[in-house]
């Protein structure tokens, strides 16, 4: 081979090598910067991943301190509550128990609830006088309406009086007030009625309503027998009763609210009218020889000694609730 031409072969290898030296070396730094690429990104989501695992546990830390507040204001509701039941409780033991109901029944949801439980009741009082009268429906609610005045001023009387709270000048006044709110309604029952015969009828038997009560209590002791009573027979027995009840005049007559006062309702004043009912059954039971049979007059026995017991139970609760002392 000729020595130029040798020459510029070795210069030709010799740029060939250096040709591939740096094209090797231009494939290591483009692979250097892949790297390093790939390591900044893993870097990054390193560090936002630690950046949300802090702010997770900053969430957390501010959900637990919420948590913890509204615990401790939990805590105090309840102690508070606490010592609310506590103070009430420490409070009825000081307060007559019967002066409480007497504010529970006093409200007005409750009042409401009475009042709808006594106009139900006003036919079973009533119902045999609002037939003997021959009233149309309308006719018949009317009345019931202007009843209901009264049974509700009665009903308002004994709330005030339960308890024994009120002192004597406000209980006379309250029962005062009573006395004139039945003289007016009486005068609007008497227009209504347009009759006087009908306006003594219902007279009558307003004045004996509480011994039709007790004897629509116990008539089943008459069906019992075999033998019940009639309408008729009803009408006299009820007379008799009320005729024997109003003929005491040495114990109050504890079947009106008015009555029911602390002086009345002690024991002692209770014993005699207990013992007033004995005498009163026993003038019952001879009126009643001359229109019941022999089995009907078992039977009004039987009624009586039933009525004492309920009578005897009655006004011990009555004593409790109107303030009876000693």
């Amino acid at each position: 081979m000729k020595p130029a031409v040798s020459v510029v072969l070795s210069f030709v290898l010799l740029l060939l090598g250096l040709v591939s030296g740096a094209l090797w070396k231009g494939m290591d730094v483009e692979e250097e910067r892949r790297k390093g690429a790939e390591a900044s990104a893993q870097w990054k989501s390193t560090v936002q991943a630690l950046e949300d695992v802090e702010n997770l546990k900053k969430q957390g830390e501010a959900e637990v301190l919420g948590l913890q507040a509204k615990l401790a204001e939990a805590e105090k509701k309840a102690l508070s509550l606490k010592e609310g039941a506590a103070a009430v409780a420490a409070k009825g033991t000081e307060e007559k128990p019967m002066k409480m109901l007497a504010q529970m029944m006093n409200a007005p949801g409750m009042k409401e609830v009475i009042k709808q439980q006594q106009l139900a009741q006003l036919d079973m009082t009533y119902g045999g006088l609002f037939h003997k009268f021959h009233l149309n429906d309308a006719e018949k609610q009317d009345l019931k309406n202007l009843i209901a005045e009264r049974v509700q001023a009665e009903s308002d009387l004994g709330v005030q009086l339960m308890g024994g709270s009120l002192s004597a000048a406000e209980s006379k006044a309250a029962v005062s007030a009573l006395k004139n709110l039945k003289d007016a309604n009486d005068q609007k029952i008497r227009t209504f009625l347009n009759n006087e015969g009908d306006y003594q009828m219902f007279q009558s038997w307003e004045g004996s309503k509480g011994d039709r009560m007790l004897l629509t209590l116990g008539k089943g002791a008459f069906a019992g027998v075999g033998e019940p009573l009639s309408g008729a027979q009803e009408d006299q027995l009820v007379a008799a009763m009320a005729g024997a009840r109003t003929r005491r005049q040495d114990v109050p007559d504890l079947s009106k609210i008015e009555n029911m006062s602390p002086s009345n309702m002690r024991p002692a004043m209770l014993e005699r009218v207990l013992s007033s009912f004995d005498v009163q059954a026993q003038e019952v039971y001879a009126a009643a020889s001359s229109f019941l049979t022999p089995k009907q007059l078992d039977a009004l026995k039987s009624m009586q000694a039933q009525q004492k017991t309920m009578q005897e139970a009655g006004m011990k609760m009555g004593a409790a609730m109107f303030g009876g002392g000693k």
